[in-house]
């Protein structure tokens, strides 16, 4: 049981560091994708903050940055133009917005530690 266990922890170790590194790396092609955004920006800020935040709205995201309502609806529109933000309403008025990528990477981390035939199916 022990030996079990052991070689599980290791694994999820070792997963867990991978899909760190796969975050930074999506990070950084945000930042690319966004033009690189100036340090301070509201959008950097934001970019900073999607993966703990994959869902935001305007409320939510005045909140992550400590930006105004005007710096952060550019923010959004600007990260929304550059594919890193998808919105996930309809209409203009109380937008949400999905962060891109990160939702496959938890499912690529799921099926990779999960039980078989028990994780996300793949996606296309």
């Amino acid at each position: 049981w022990y030996e079990l266990f052991s070689r599980a922890l290791e694994e999820a170790a070792r997963a867990s560091d991978a899909f760190a590194q796969q975050v930074v790396e999506l990070q950084d092609r945000r930042r690319e994708a966004a033009g690189r955004p100036r340090r301070g920006s509201a959008a950097a800020r934001l970019i900073e903050r999607l993966p703990s935040h994959p869902i935001v709205n305007l409320q939510t995201a005045m909140a992550l940055t400590g930006a105004s309502d005007e710096a952060v609806r550019l923010a959004l529109n600007r990260l929304e133009a550059a594919g890193v933000l998808r919105q996930t309403t309809v209409g203009r008025r109380n937008r949400a917005f999905e962060c891109m990528g990160l939702f496959a990477l938890l499912d690529e981390l799921e099926r990779s530690v999960g039980p078989r035939g028990r994780t996300p199916a793949p996606t296309r």
